[in-house]
């Protein structure tokens, strides 16, 4: 894959300094993202891959003792600075969990709930229906939109979390290993899913599946202990890596 340099960017980090307390989990990180593009966060574990990606739409908020330095930006504003509101952000950058987490009522419900609350007032099946079809999922569920979403299976039940989050409209994406607990069919639906979202959104994801970040991604960013070691085209740094970190970490000498 190729990078698309033909889009600006929608989201930048600069200088970016993240930390629990006393504890720095992340480490003077800069990079950008753009529209029609899947960025794939990868590295071992505890290197600070979801607490970076949870500071893009600011779901580390949530978290005792969070502080960030240096800054990130949405379209050119800053969503760190003063009376920026994180819940417009929210609906701009929508979050995908690792395990499914659907709303404990009806399908439908579970698509037409946040944009209700945000104001909606469209055609609310039109919204549903739409939703669902991005994600391959009409087909399956539209004689049981009214049935509760717990019914689906699991890899049903992430497709519904992501329709969910697209029927916001937000412009970016971002995915906490979002395959991690699916069965391997589920995992390729996904996978096919996310290339097909790319068309439209801002896509950031975290994997801990290598093969699965040479499949989906256009380009990958390697951490290690909280370090951005190397961010370029997936196939590049795959191919012919430039840090002997990143050459470790992919031939399996630690992670």
């Amino acid at each position: 894959m190729t990078v698309n340099t033909s889009q600006e960017s929608i989201m930048t980090c600069s200088s970016l300094g993240l930390y629990y307390g006393q504890v720095q989990a992340v480490k003077d990180v800069s990079f950008k993202l753009s529209s029609g593009v899947v960025s794939a966060l990868i590295g071992p574990s505890g290197c600070g891959k979801s607490t970076l990606l949870r500071s893009f739409n600011r779901m580390n908020d949530f978290v005792e003792g969070f502080r960030l330095e240096g800054t990130i930006q949405f379209k050119g504003q800053d969503i760190y600075a003063s009376g920026y509101d994180p819940v417009f952000l929210r609906a701009q950058v929508g979050m995908v969990f690792q395990k499914p987490n659907p709303f404990p009522n009806s399908i439908f419900k579970n698509i037409t709930w946040g944009p209700k609350i945000n104001g909606f007032r469209g055609d609310q099946q039109a919204l549903v229906q739409s939703s669902l079809e991005k994600v391959g999922l009409w087909s399956e569920v539209k004689d049981r939109l009214h049935k509760p979403a717990y019914q689906l299976s699991g890899g049903q039940q992430q497709r519904l979390c992501i329709a969910r989050t697209i029927a916001m409209q937000p412009e970016v994406i971002l995915m906490d290993e979002p395959c991690s607990a699916l069965d391997p069919q589920s995992t390729a639906r996904v996978e096919e899913l996310i290339l097909e979202l790319k068309k439209e959104y801002c896509i950031l994801m975290v994997t801990h599946n290598m093969q699965q970040a040479k499949r989906v991604s256009d380009q990958t960013l390697f951490m290690y202990e909280g370090t951005l070691v190397e961010h370029r085209p997936t196939r590049e740094l795959f191919d012919s890596p430039k840090a002997d970190l990143t050459k470790k970490y992919l031939s399996g000498v630690f992670g």
